[in-house]
Formats: C-alpha cells, structure tokens, sequence
C-alpha cells in the first residue's frame, strides 16, 4: 500500500470509528455512560468478525506498515493516541472531565490524522 492508502485506512478505522461512540451521546449524558463510551472508543476501536481492536492496536499496525524513515513524522498521532487511552484507563473513582472535553481528547486522534495525509500530500506521495 502507498503511504496515502496506508492514511485513509487508519482514518477510517482509527479517526473514524474511535469518536463515534461518543458522538451518539447526549450533551449532558451521566458519567458513567461517558466512561463506558470512551472505553469503548478507545478500546474496542474498530470491531469484525474476527474480534475487537482498539486504538493503540490500529496505530501499532499502522506504525508497523509505515517506512522506519517516516516513522517520527507519527509523534502527534502517537501522543493524541496515548492521552485518550490514559483517560479511557482511568479508575472509576476518578473524576471525568465533561464531555465536550472527552470528545476533544479523541477527536485530535482524527486531527492528527488529517495532518498526516496533508503532510503526505503536499509531499506528492503516491496514490
């Protein structure tokens, strides 16, 4: 796959499908629902036949089909994905922030991503 096919995979499988989850919750929605909906963003990402995968998976196959060269161009997605897993690991006792803040926290995740495929199309990458 060409490094832009390799993006618009992971846009869909990882910028896509990790905000929905909590894009279908009600402003206002209880924390709990909140939690549970991240957690089912973060770790039950992209789901098939064969099983689930979260977000830190679908980025590790991602980092592995990506060119050792390239691989430090990744450092933003990298830390928008590890901050909405931390957040998603949180403790039941811990406080959550509102939801318009979760939802900022995962959607860099896509943020991240957009700027990796202007990044490779500005480069003329091939398609």
């Amino acid at each position: 796959m060409t490094p832009a096919e390799l993006l618009e995979d992971l846009a869909h499988d990882l910028g896509r499908h990790v905000r929905l989850p909590l894009t279908l919750l009600p402003d206002g929605a209880a924390a709990t629902d909140v939690r549970e909906a991240l957690r089912r963003a973060v770790f039950r990402t992209r789901t098939a036949s064969g099983g689930a995968q979260g977000a830190a998976e679908l980025l590790a196959v991602h980092v592995a089909a990506t060119p050792a060269e390239q691989r430090p161009t990744l450092a933003g997605l990298r830390a928008a994905v590890a901050r909405a897993v931390d957040l998603a690991s949180q403790s039941e006792s811990d406080p959550l922030p509102p939801l318009s803040e979760v939802r900022a926290v995962v959607s860099a995740i896509g943020r991240e991503i957009a700027v990796l495929q202007a990044a490779c199309a500005a480069t003329g990458a091939p398609r």
